[in-house]
């Protein structure tokens, strides 16, 4: 449900820049940063976040609401190790390389990378 819409157009920047926000006040959507919709969890912590170009991410968190991995539609992953204190220690991004497995035969296999 979005709650209102700001739009912004003035001399420096001529086009419209439209911002919606939720009832809890997170952004909906925003245009100038391309992004389409937002959805949220109980907390109200982004989940899975679409932009306007078709690129899409997906957030997990651990049991105290810190960000642990970030899944981008491109294959990339991005997990965030915490420390006790619940501040980002260390971050690392793997890229994924889909490995597609031809079945030829039941008795053989070839894959193709």
């Amino acid at each position: 449900m979005i709650y209102g819409n700001t739009s912004i157009a003035n001399s420096i920047w001529p086009v419209t820049q439209t911002y919606a926000y939720d009832y809890n006040g997170n952004v909906k959507s925003d245009s100038y940063r391309g992004i389409a919709f937002v959805i949220y969890d109980i907390n109200n912590l982004p989940v899975s976040v679409y932009t306007t170009n078709g690129q899409s991410q997906v957030y997990s968190y651990d049991v105290t609401g810190n960000r642990v991995r970030k899944y981008a539609s491109n294959g990339t992953d991005t997990y965030y190790i915490n420390n006790p204190a619940g501040q980002t220690e260390l971050v690392q991004r793997v890229l994924h390389r889909i490995a597609i497995t031809l079945i030829t035969s039941w008795a053989t296999t070839t894959s193709v990378k």
